[in-house]
C-alpha cells in the first residue's frame, strides 16, 4: 500500500465517530453590525460576518457563519503548499492539523490497547458489539475536531429522529471524495448523543494493514470487504445483514471509491442488498466542498471545514417495495438533491 493512503488514513480517517456540531438553526449570525466590546473597544465594520467561537473564544452554539450562503465553488482559495514528494501537498494549517491528530492519536492508542486488554480478560462476553472501541473513537474525533476548526454545517437532523426513537438500524450512505467524509458522517449519526451511538464502517480490507488504523477497524468489528475475493464479498454481504439485524447502523460509501474531481460517482448496489435484506431503511447523507477541504494528492487537509462543508442528512427511504435499480435510482437523486452542480454526477 502507497505510504500516502497509510498516512492519510491513520491521522485523517481514525475518528470513526465524530463531534456533534449544533445545528444550523441554534447557530447565529453575526453581520451587518457593529460589536463593540466594552474592555477591548473592538468593532467589526457593518459588512463583517465572523465565526464568533473563533474569534472570541465563546461556545459552538453561538457561533456566527461566514457567508454561508455563498457558492464554496467560486471562491478562491490558497493552495500554496510543500509537495513531499509521493506523500502529497502540505501547508501550515495540514501541519498543525496532523500535529494535533498524533498528539491525540498516542492517547487513543492507550486506549484501545487498555479495552484489548479488557476484552482479552472477559473472553468477549463483555461489549460484544464493541461499543466502548466506538465511544473511544468518538472522544478522539471530537478532540480533534474541535481543535482543528473541521466542524461541518449539518441540517435536516431532525430526519433521523424517527430512526433513533425507535432503535431500528438503518444504512447511511454518502458521497466519497475525501478522507474527511468519514469524521462528516460520523458528525451527522452521533449528533445528540455524545458518541454512544454504536455503528459500523463497511471499509476495503486494505486498511487492516495500516498501522494502528487496522486495529481500529479489527477491535470495533467494523465491516470488512476484499474487493478482488468474490467469497469475501458474499461474507461481508451476510455480516452486513447481520450487523443491522443486531440494531448496529451501517455506513458506506456506495461508490465505492473516492471521488478525484468531487463529483458522484455511479453507485454500487452492495449496500441495497444490504439493506433490503435486513429490512433497514437507506439514509442518504450528501456530503458537500469536502474536496475543497482535503483535495486528492494532499497529505492533510489544507483549510478548516468550517463554512465550507455542508452535510445534509435525506429523508429515509423504505427499501421493501423497490428492486435494486430503481432504490439505486431514488438513492442518487437524493443525494444529488442537496449537492451542487458541480458535484452533481455526469451524464453518461
Amino acid at each position: 500500500m502507497k505510504i500516502t493512503v497509510s498516512l492519510a488514513a491513520i491521522i485523517v480517517s481514525s475518528a470513526f465517530l465524530s463531534p456533534c456540531p449544533v445545528p444550523i438553526s441554534q447557530q447565529r449570525t453575526i453581520s451587518k453590525q457593529k460589536i463593540s466590546l466594552k474592555s477591548g473597544n473592538l468593532a467589526l465594520s457593518s459588512s463583517a460576518s465572523v465565526d464568533a467561537s473563533g474569534v472570541f473564544g465563546l461556545p459552538s452554539n453561538v457561533s456566527a457563519s461566514l457567508s454561508r450562503d455563498d457558492d464554496v465553488y467560486d471562491r478562491k482559495f490558497d493552495r500554496r503548499a510543500v509537495t513531499l514528494g509521493k506523500l502529497g501537498k502540505l501547508n501550515l494549517y495540514g501541519l498543525y492539523y496532523g500535529s494535533i491528530s498524533i498528539a491525540l492519536g498516542c492517547v487513543w492508542f492507550v486506549a484501545l490497547k487498555a479495552l484489548w486488554v479488557f476484552y482479552k480478560m472477559t473472553g468477549g462476553a463483555i461489549d460484544k458489539r464493541r461499543r466502548m472501541v466506538i465511544f473511544c473513537n468518538h472522544v478522539w474525533g471530537v478532540c480533534l475536531l474541535r481543535l482543528t476548526g473541521c466542524y461541518p454545517r449539518i441540517s435536516n437532523l431532525e430526519k433521523l429522529d424517527e430512526i433513533h426513537k425507535t432503535s431500528t438500524a438503518a444504512m447511511f450512505v454518502a458521497n466519497h471524495c475525501s478522507w474527511m467524509d468519514i469524521p462528516y458522517v460520523g458528525a451527522a449519526i452521533g449528533y445528540g448523543h455524545v458518541g454512544w451511538r454504536n455503528y459500523k464502517f463497511v471499509s476495503k480490507k486494505e486498511l487492516e494493514k495500516v498501522p494502528i488504523l487496522g486495529g481500529g477497524l479489527i477491535m470495533g468489528q467494523h465491516v470488512v470487504i476484499d474487493r478482488t475475493n468474490r467469497r469475501s464479498q458474499i461474507n461481508t454481504l451476510k455480516s452486513g445483514i447481520a450487523t443491522l439485524r443486531d440494531g448496529v447502523h451501517l455506513i458506506t460509501f456506495p461508490e465505492g471509491t473516492r471521488s478525484r474531481t468531487g463529483r458522484l460517482l455511479p453507485l454500487k448496489r452492495g449496500a441495497f442488498k444490504m439493506a433490503q435484506s435486513a429490512d433497514a431503511k437507506i439514509v442518504p447523507i450528501s456530503i458537500s466542498g469536502a474536496e475543497l477541504v482535503m483535495p486528492a494528492g494532499w497529505l492533510m487537509p489544507m483549510q478548516p471545514s468550517r463554512n465550507i462543508v455542508k452535510v445534509t442528512v435525506g429523508d429515509p427511504i423504505d427499501c421493501s417495495e423497490l428492486d435494486e435499480k430503481e432504490l439505486g435510482e431514488k438513492v442518487k437523486n437524493s443525494l444529488e438533491r442537496y449537492l451542487p452542480p458541480k458535484q452533481l454526477m455526469k451524464a453518461s
